[in-house]
């Protein structure tokens, strides 16, 4: 049975962020829900990165009910 990873957890840099992060981590691994968080987020960055495969694109400060709301969305 082959093992499902439902998360991941990593701190990237500005330039990798928005686009390469999401369309690398969909290549490799099609099946996992990406949501970026960032500190750096603008609208230009946000929509590269949906249309880079993300779910969606959280910027700091957030609460953690929204994480959680979007989490279970996905």
């Amino acid at each position: 049975m082959a093992t499902r990873l439902t998360g991941i957890l990593t701190l990237l840099t500005a330039g990798l962020l928005a686009g390469s992060f999401p369309r690398i981590c969909a290549a490799t691994h099609p099946n996992v829900i990406i949501v970026l968080m960032t500190a750096y987020g603008t609208v230009s960055g946000a929509v590269e990165a949906m249309r880079a495969g993300a779910y969606d694109y959280l910027t700091k400060p957030f609460a953690l009910d929204d994480v959680k709301l979007v989490l279970d969305r996905a």
